[in-house]
């Protein structure tokens, strides 16, 4: 092979080489900068998105709370007439909010209209024994005023050590109006404020259907494109509300093995514990790379941490870096094209006077003295060449 060209395939390789690896360290940056960025911004999202489910459930809190207010005030109504006057209350806030499918009260045994339990014995509202455990259901699908069906977990938890928490628990299967749903129940204790004692308690069953136009709302929002997968779950990674609704009611590990695929066991733990993670997973469900985010959120002062995931498609994330990808590569070709272009042309006239003096040489060798050694180059080369052409004649 002639020396211009192993000069050229040298350099051009050589320029391969350093365009290549400054190319992807370009590009290996702006990706990670992007991603970085992303998950950022997805961390707002989700923040924003986990305050507005807070705020949705916190307003059951906050109603369940003032009905415990008024309650814990029921000495100042007639002795005979307390626990009525209250059930009317506890009627017209029942009624204040579609998805409240139930209200029920349950007071200590001869506590409310000064222990006169036995004459309320038979009473709508009242227990065989007489005591307070009034609810207002529609699970029917017509208002109903019954006896509390578990009076005896609420008395529990008016005796435990927990008496003075509130408290939401995990949603269970419910027929509501003929139609299958989940219903979460959260309660309040009711406080004697002189003497701070806790005397019963207060609650609501919210039907959780009611949060899943939030969810559906935030994958059907143009603005937010990337987002391909929302979920919320509960401390023990039950599913309240997805993207995906026949999940509801299901345990993450059940129902979402497939979409976290080999991080399952991180986001069911994560869940659990409920700690923020960010991880990248291909997603079989919906066949896409996602970001993932688990975000933590308290639930009013009931201490219970839900969780809300949010995962965005990296092909949406990434298109700006995308689109510099083929850019760069396409900069990078052209640019080697070139580069290997002059230097093709560059090594042929630094060689050329070489080339030149060997064709001579080879006509003086073969016996041919018409033939001239011109030599033109000035610079290190024409010295060497001149050198060598002495010699040659010499000898």
């Amino acid at each position: 092979m002639k020396l211009k060209y192993r000069l050229s395939i040298i350099v051009s390789t050589i320029i391969v080489i350093v365009v290549g690896t400054i190319s992807v360290f370009l590009l290996t940056h702006a990706t990670s900068m992007q991603i970085e960025e992303a998950r950022e911004s997805q961390e707002r999202l989700a923040a924003e998105q986990a305050r507005s489910i807070q705020k949705h459930y916190e307003v059951y809190l906050q109603i369940i709370n003032t009905l415990a207010g008024i309650m814990s005030d029921f000495d100042v109504v007639e002795v005979g007439t307390q626990r009525n006057r209250l059930n009317q209350i506890m009627e017209s806030t029942f009624l204040c909010a579609e998805e409240i499918v139930g209200v029920f009260v349950v007071f200590k045994p001869s506590t409310i209209d000064l222990g006169m339990d036995e004459a309320f014995i038979g009473e709508t509202g009242n227990t065989e024994t007489g005591q307070w455990a009034s609810w207002y259901t529609k699970r029917s699908g017509q208002t109903e005023h019954l006896v509390y069906d578990n009076v005896p977990e609420m008395m529990s938890i008016l005796n435990g050590s927990k008496a003075y928490n509130s408290t939401i628990d995990e949603p269970v299967p419910q027929n509501v109006a003929g139609k299958d749903t989940h219903l979460l129940k959260m309660t309040v204790p009711v406080i004697i404020r002189k003497t701070n004692e806790v005397v019963g308690r207060v609650g609501v069953n919210i039907d959780i259907s009611y949060i899943q136009p939030v969810v559906d709302e935030v994958i059907e929002d143009p603005d937010m494109d990337e987002v391909s997968a929302i979920t919320i779950y509960t401390d023990n990674s039950t599913i309240v509300a997805s993207g995906m609704p026949n999940q509801t009611g299901k345990l993450l590990v059940d129902a979402q093995s497939q979409l976290y695929g080999d991080n399952t066991n991180i986001a069911v733990e994560a869940v659990l514990k409920g700690e923020k993670k960010i991880f990248s997973e291909y997603s079989p469900t919906i066949d896409k790379n996602l970001e993932i985010i688990l975000y933590p959120f308290t639930i009013g002062d009931t201490g219970v941490r839900w969780s809300l995931m949010l995962g965005s498609d990296r092909d949406i994330i990434l298109k700006e870096v995308h689109t510099m990808t083929y850019f760069t590569i396409v900069i990078a070709v052209i640019s080697i094209i070139g580069a290997g272009l002059i230097v093709f042309f560059v090594v042929s006239h630094i060689t050329k006077p070489i080339t030149d003096i060997n064709t001579s040489f080879s006509c003086l060798g073969a016996g041919d003295l018409t033939k001239s050694i011109n030599i033109n180059s000035k610079d290190e080369i024409g010295d060497c060449l001149i050198s060598a052409s002495y010699i040659y004649l010499l000898c």
